[in-house]
């Protein structure tokens, strides 16, 4: 049965002190509530998070990724992914050891 539509301020009730003294956390009247609304809040969380990063491209390049479906957009990211840890790699095994000082030698007179 549909309920009847009123004008009547007795809907919401203004709070008075009687009626916030008597008022209590959600928390502790139903933690379960609690729980379920902070576990649907946002983004599922990931193990492994993606970084954001900022990347300068030519005008070509980007018109380029533009055309680009977004199946093969994936891909190309991939990779991209590929080639630079394969690119540090590369450059971590080409870098020098950093030189140690050696103490001055003393010279005899």
């Amino acid at each position: 049965m549909a309920r009847k539509v009123t004008n009547n301020d007795d809907d919401a009730p203004q709070i008075t002190a009687e009626i916030f003294a008597k008022m209590k956390p959600m928390a502790d009247v139903d933690p379960g509530m609690v729980a379920a609304i902070k576990a649907a809040r946002g983004r599922p969380r990931v193990e492994n998070p993606k970084a954001v990063i900022s990347l300068r491209l030519s005008a070509p390049a980007k018109s380029a990724w533009d055309s680009l479906p977004r199946e093969k957009r994936g891909k190309l990211v991939a990779a991209m992914e590929r080639g630079a840890i394969q690119a540090a790699h590369n450059l971590v095994a080409r870098r020098k050891p950093p030189a140690i000082p050696r103490p001055a030698r003393k010279r005899s007179a």
